[in-house]
């Protein structure tokens, strides 16, 4: 983004909206264009579910 460019270089983020979750600073998934509100927190509880399973 033209606020953050090295944090869109550092993470390859070419297009906005992306939202990236990270662990530990290390992406561990990515979602990118716009969606609706429930897609997003689908996405988002999915992917929380796949890292605290890991973690166990």
């Amino acid at each position: 983004s033209d606020t953050a460019p090295s944090l869109s270089q550092r993470f390859g983020i070419r297009g906005i909206p992306t939202l990236l979750l990270l662990d530990h600073g290390k992406e561990v998934a990515r979602i990118v264009g716009a969606h609706p509100a429930p897609t997003l927190n689908e996405w988002v509880d999915g992917q929380l579910g796949k890292t605290s399973a890991s973690a166990t």
